[in-house]
C-alpha cells in the first residue's frame, strides 16, 4: 500500500509539470503536445514500476536471508533409525531435546531387518546418523559393509570382522517406565498394587481402557513385560483377565489408562508408576556423508548415563499432579531383544486376542462372576476352574511361535504380496480358535452345563 501511494503521487506530479510544460509552448500544436504527454507518462510509469520491483525484492530477499538464518539457528536435524518401541523411544527423544535446547531429532521407526535396506537405499547424505537397536542383526550386516563407524568417530574397515559390541555398537542399559493415568476426583477408581488388581475388579466393570487397542502406546512393551514377568501360561491368563475387565465403548466411568511416564498429563489428571522394565540396547554411529558425531555421541552418551539395578527403577514423584510412588511390579529385566524379534507375530496374535477378541473376553468375565455367586459343589467348582483357563489362557502355546506356518508368514525375505495373505490366513486361524474356546466356556458357565 505504501509503495503505490508513492508511485501514485509521482505520477500526479509528473501530470502536473507537463501540463504547465505544455502551456509554456507557444507555436506547438496540441497534438504534438499531447502526443509527448502520452510518451513522457509512458516512460514515467516504466521508471515507477522498475522501483517498485527493485524494492519489493530487496524486502523478499531480506525474508529469505531470514529464514535461512533461522533454519540454521536451529541446527539441522539428527536422524536415528531405531527398533525399539516407538512410544518409548519419542519420549526419551523429547526427553533429550529439553535437555538439549536447539538440538533437533527425526526419528524413524523401522523393523531390525530393515535397518540395512534403509541405509543401503540413501544416499551418504540422506542416511540416518545413528542406529538405535536391540538386536544384533541390525549392525552386523552393515558393519560388514563399512556403513558404520566406531564409537570413537572414525571408520570402521571395510568388511571388518569385528563384532558388534566391539568398538562399533555401544551398548547402553536405560529404564522404560510405565504409569498408570486416572482423573482425579473422588470418583476415580482406586490405584492398583499388584498385576492381579488390574484383573480383579468385582464386578468386571470398565475400569482400565484396553492398552492393546491404540496403536504406538505401551501395549507391545506390556505384553512381553507382563509374559516376561509372569511367564507364558500365567502372563496371557492375566493378559486375558485384564482385557475383559477393560473399559467398553458403552461404559463411560472412570477409567485408568497406561502411558509412558514422561507423557504429558493435561489438567485434572493424575499419574501414578506402575511399573519399569530394565532393558538393554545398542548404538551405533553411521558413515554418512551430513553427520553431526558431537550430537550423535551426546545423544549415546544421553542414553547411557540412565541408572540401573532395582533401586534405580523406583520411579520419582516430580509433579503435584502425580501420586506417591507404588509400584504393580518394582521392575522387570526385559528382553529387549526378544521383543523386537516377535514383535510383528505378537502384534498379530494381540491384535486378534486381546483386540477383536476383547468383547467375548468380557462376556466371559461376568458369566464367571455370575457362575461364582450360585451355590456350586466340587464338580460345579472344577467347572468354573476350566471355563476360566478356557476362556482367559493363553492364545496359542509359546512353541507355535516357531512352527513352520508362522515362521514363514513373517519372514523377512517373504515378499509382502505373500505375507499378507499367509498372515491373513494365521489371523483366521487365531480367530476362529478363540471363537471355539469362547463357546466351549460358555458351555462350561451355562447353569447345569458340561
Amino acid at each position: 500500500m505504501k509503495l503505490g501511494g508513492f508511485a501514485l503521487l509521482l505520477q500526479r506530479g509528473w501530470r502536473k509539470r507537463a501540463i504547465l510544460h505544455i502551456g509554456s509552448q507557444r507555436g506547438v500544436s496540441a497534438a504534438v503536445c499531447s502526443r509527448r504527454s502520452i510518451m513522457g507518462r509512458l516512460v514515467w510509469q516504466v521508471l515507477v514500476l522498475s522501483l517498485i520491483g527493485f524494492v519489493v525484492s530487496g524486502a523478499a530477499s531480506a525474508q529469505g536471508v531470514g529464514s535461512r538464518e533461522a533454519a540454521a539457528a536451529r541446527g539441522p536435524a539428527l536422524i536415528i533409525l531405531s527398533t525399539v518401541p516407538e512410544g518409548f523411544a519419542r519420549a526419551r527423544v523429547r526427553a533429550f531435546e529439553r535437555q538439549n535446547p536447539g538440538a533437533r531429532i527425526e526419528l524413524l521407526t523401522v523393523r531390525p531387518e530393515q535397518v540395512l535396506s534403509a541405509l543401503r537405499s540413501a544416499t551418504p547424505a540422506q542416511r540416518a546418523h545413528l542406529i538405535w537397536s536391540a538386536s544384533v542383526e541390525s549392525f552386523g550386516p552393515a558393519a560388514a559393509e563399512g556403513l558404520l563407524l566406531g564409537s570413537d568417530g572414525e571408520p570402521r574397515p571395510l568388511g571388518g570382522t569385528a563384532t558388534v559390541d566391539q568398538r562399533i555398537a555401544v551398548p547402553v542399559q536405560h529404564l522404560m517406565r510405565v504409569a498408570l493415568v486416572r482423573r482425579a476426583g473422588a470418583a476415580s477408581p482406586a490405584w492398583p498394587e499388584r498385576w492381579q488388581d488390574l484383573a480383579e475388579w468385582g464386578d468386571c466393570g470398565a475400569r482400565l481402557v484396553n492398552p492393546f487397542a491404540a496403536p504406538g502406546g505401551v501395549g507391545s512393551l506390556l505384553l512381553e513385560a507382563v509374559l516376561q514377568d509372569l511367564g507364558w501360561q500365567a502372563g496371557w491368563s492375566q493378559l486375558s483377565a485384564l482385557v475383559a475387565a477393560s473399559a467398553s465403548a458403552a461404559n463411560g466411568g472412570p477409567q485408568l489408562s497406561f502411558v509412558y511416564e514422561e507423557a504429558a498429563l493435561d489438567d485434572g489428571l493424575e499419574m501414578r508408576p506402575a511399573f519399569a522394565a530394565i532393558s538393554r540396547s545398542r548404538l551405533a554411529l553411521v558413515a554418512s556423508g551430513s553427520r553431526d558425531l558431537r550430537l550423535a555421541q551426546r545423544f549415546v552418551r544421553f542414553l547411557g548415563a540412565e541408572p540401573s539395578g532395582p533401586s534405580a527403577a523406583v520411579p520419582s514423584v516430580s509433579a503435584p499432579a502425580r501420586a506417591s510412588a507404588s509400584i504393580v511390579a518394582q521392575y522387570i529385566s526385559l528382553d529387549l531383544a526378544l521383543l523386537e524379534r516377535r514383535e510383528p507375530v505378537m502384534g498379530v496374535l494381540s491384535r486378534q486376542w486381546l483386540v477383536a477378541h476383547a468383547p467375548n473376553l468380557k462376556q466371559a468375565c461376568l458369566a464367571l462372576l455370575q457362575a461364582a455367586r450360585r451355590p456350586a459343589d466340587d464338580a460345579a467348582r472344577r467347572a468354573i476352574d476350566e471355563a476360566r483357563g478356557r476362556a482367559f489362557g493363553p492364545a496359542l502355546p509359546e512353541r507355535s511361535l516357531t512352527e513352520d506356518a508362522v515362521t514363514q508368514a513373517f519372514s523377512p525375505q517373504v515378499r509382502d504380496v505373500l505375507r499378507r495373505p499367509r498372515v491373513a490366513a494365521l489371523e483366521s486361524q487365531w480367530a476362529a480358535l478363540a471363537l471355539e474356546r469362547h463357546a466351549q466356556a460358555m458351555n462350561l458357565l451355562a447353569p447345569g452345563g458340561r
